[in-house]
């Protein structure tokens, strides 16, 4: 099982909008096997149809699925999610 796949298996059991869903999936697409963002969260926002507050709300539920410090887009982050969650 991949990373991403796990991430999905987790949100499909979240109880979350379709909206939600959608935008969710889409960041778990672009998070590297280490957990990282490929990109920046506002580069995902201008270059997807989504707009940086609802991307920022599904990364904020993410962060808090396991493992503790994925979808972040440094160290720093994820190990600031580790301490904070």
């Amino acid at each position: 099982v991949t990373l991403q796949q796990h991430l999905l298996e987790q949100l499909n059991q979240a109880a979350v909008s379709p909206e939600k869903h959608e935008v969710a999936e889409h960041i778990i697409g672009g998070i590297n096997d280490r957990g990282f963002l490929d990109d920046p969260i506002e580069t995902l926002a201008q270059l997807s149809e989504f707009g940086l507050k609802e991307l920022r709300s599904a990364q904020s539920l993410i962060q808090g699925f396991d493992p503790a410090g994925v979808a972040v887009e440094n160290l720093e982050e994820s190990l600031f999610c580790v301490c904070t969650f």
